[in-house]
């Protein structure tokens, strides 16, 4: 089915958990939150490994993309 549309099932994965992470980390509930414990909610355990996920799916680091929205 993901091939139909040039994907894989863990690429659809990984891009939802990520849109999730962006969308908690400049939420404002989440002001008080490290960066650290809501990527963890959502299934990312290493920080380096998603801080070079995000920063490749948006091109710009988790720190400074919630610097930015703010």
């Amino acid at each position: 089915m993901f091939a139909r549309f040039g994907a894989t099932a863990a690429a659809v994965i990984r891009e939802q958990r990520l849109e999730a992470c962006r969308k908690a980390m400049v939420a404002p509930r989440n002001t008080p939150r490290s960066l650290t414990d809501i990527a963890n909610q959502f299934g990312c355990v290493d920080l380096s490994v998603f801080s070079r996920a995000f920063t490749a799916a948006y091109g710009v680091s988790p720190s400074r993309y919630r610097e930015q929205h703010r």
